[in-house]
């Protein structure tokens, strides 16, 4: 009394089924590219010394929004401003960062405010929109 196993991978013709099972589940190389999304903001991480980061979190904090949402939506509005209104800064490198999240639109602005000042780097044109206006927020608190 031969009774067939009930574990398919235990059965004698398993390995046909599982040989078949492997070829049939290789991934295929991609034919086409992934398309980007419409929406896709660019991130970008802005040093701020300690004294700035603490006046970032006060001021997110009483308009109720994260950090990241307020950075941006101070450079986004700062990017709408005249460029003439940001003073140069002193640049330095530092431990504390913030984030802005800016769409392409926005990017491409700071894109252009970059091309005004000479700066080579995003990052350094966000810190010198991003500083001002915390600095006047600061100033003009209700």
């Amino acid at each position: 009394m031969n009774r067939p196993n009930l574990n398919p991978m235990l059965r004698p013709n398993s390995s046909q089924i599982r040989s078949k099972w492997n070829e049939t589940n290789i991934r295929k190389p991609p034919t086409e590219t992934r398309k980007t999304r419409i929406d896709k903001k660019h991130d970008i991480h802005i040093p701020l010394e300690l004294q700035l980061y603490k006046m970032l979190r006060r001021q997110a904090h009483k308009q109720q929004l994260s950090m990241t949402q307020y950075s941006s939506w101070l450079v986004q509005k700062g990017l709408r401003m005249d460029i003439s209104l940001f003073p140069e800064l002193d640049y330095r490198q530092h431990k504390t960062m913030a984030r802005a999240k800016l769409e392409q639109y926005y990017y491409d602005e700071l894109f252009n405010f970059s091309l005004e000042w000479g700066y080579t780097t995003m990052r350094r044109t966000a810190h010198r929109i991003l500083v001002e206006m915390i600095k006047r927020k600061e100033g003009s608190v209700t």
